[in-house]
């Protein structure tokens, strides 16, 4: 007898907890259904309808995206300007020298270069 009515004792204890935790943590259908029935009429539609950290959260992606590309881009321009000046020097070069002379046998001889030359260091001195 004792057991029995600690076991209903127990199971009313538990009923009274678990409908507690449901009023505390109802789900979400629920607490739709208990909304005014003109309440949403107003609003967005479930399609356009943006979550508002999503939003946000996507707009800050986008212009983290657009940061990420235009750093890309500005060292591109880095990149091509460092090689520009490379190119325009030694390109321009030769190609006019080039253009008016087709053969090696039009070409004026070229000259021989000169032995390497130690350089004389001359010091003044005070006897003269």
């Amino acid at each position: 007898m004792k057991a029995e009515s600690q076991t209903i004792r127990a199971g009313v204890l538990l009923n009274r907890k678990k409908e507690k935790v449901s009023r505390k943590y109802m789900p979400t259908l629920r607490r739709e259904r208990q909304l005014s029935p003109g309440f949403l009429e107003d609003g967005p539609e479930e399609e356009e309808d943006t979550d508002y950290y999503d939003s946000r959260r996507s707009a800050a992606r986008r212009r983290f995206d657009e940061d990420l590309e235009m750093e890309a881009q500005a060292e591109k321009r880095i990149i091509n300007a460092k090689k520009e000046p490379k190119q325009n020097l030694r390109e321009p070069a030769s190609s006019h020298k080039r253009k008016g002379i087709e053969s090696d046998e039009e070409s004026p001889p070229r000259k021989i270069p000169a032995a390497h030359r130690r350089m004389a260091i001359v010091y003044d001195s005070d006897e003269d």
